[in-house]
């Protein structure tokens, strides 16, 4: 009996023993923990989530301000700064972060990705695709505030601009006029270019040119029309279109580097 007891105090201390050295428990700082509120009116979260450590405390709370709107109308609503990458591709961390966060559920995020100097704004849901739409737009209008090392300014009016471009307003895209312009300029001297080669360019009339200048008149008379046949034509057949098959989830939105 007591040898029994013995053996089993031994596998119990060896258990111990090999739970301290192999099985690890998780430590504090292997949990990722992401703080925020949820909206009394729709019950949407929103929160920061600063990896990166980019704003000081009142600067958060600044920027809850901005989020807040957003989730009390539209869907979540996040600003997340990270100093790693796993994925080495700002909008596939970003489109991972957000399904594991809220699924297929309507979300806006904003990203800076520090370790690939990349700012993404990415949304899921029924509202993906007014935020696809102008994604771009919105960080080519903020990028400039993230290359200054200004990221409270970038991320409030990436965010800010999300909520004008959901409840139906206009988004400012100097970005976008600018390249127009520069097309214009572009295609505007090219054509000058093409107009200025054609008008000095010299033509010298060959002889069957010439001859063909030379006025010629022809009289019919009595003409008779027959019909011998009609040949047969061809109309085919419209062919449909088959649908495409289906991916996994994606998200959508726009990034620029910084």
């Amino acid at each position: 009996m007591r040898k029994t007891f013995l053996s089993l105090i031994s596998s119990l201390l060896g258990l111990f023993v090999f739970s301290l050295f192999v099985i690890r428990p998780l430590a504090e700082e292997d949990l990722q923990y992401v703080y925020g509120e949820y909206s009394d009116e729709t019950g949407y979260f929103y929160f920061i989530d600063d990896e990166a450590e980019l704003f000081d405390k009142g600067e958060e709370r600044d920027l809850k301000d901005v989020l807040k709107p957003l989730a009390d109308e539209y869907g979540n609503a996040g600003i997340v700064t990270v100093d790693y990458d796993p994925y080495d591709d700002t909008e596939d961390y970003a489109d991972a972060y957000i399904d594991m966060m809220f699924g297929d559920d309507n979300s806006v995020v904003f990203f800076i990705d520090m370790d690939t100097r990349t700012l993404t704004l990415w949304s899921d849901g029924d509202i993906q695709r007014s935020i696809q739409s102008a994604g771009t737009t919105i960080t080519d209008n903020v990028y400039r505030y993230a290359s200054d090392g200004d990221y409270y300014t970038a991320a409030y009016k990436a965010m800010e601009q999300s909520y004008i471009k959901l409840s139906g307003g206009r988004i400012a895209s100097p970005m976008k006029v600018l390249s127009n312009i520069s097309m214009a300029v572009v295609l505007s001297l090219i054509l000058s270019y093409l107009i200025a080669i054609l008008a000095s360019a010299t033509f010298k009339a060959n002889a069957s040119e010439l001859l063909s200048g030379i006025e010629n008149s022809y009289s019919f008379n009595n003409i008779d029309i027959v019909f011998t046949h009609k040949t047969k034509e061809y109309s085919p057949r419209s062919s449909g279109s088959g649908g495409g098959g289906g991916g996994g989830h994606s998200g959508g939105g726009g990034s620029h580097g910084f």
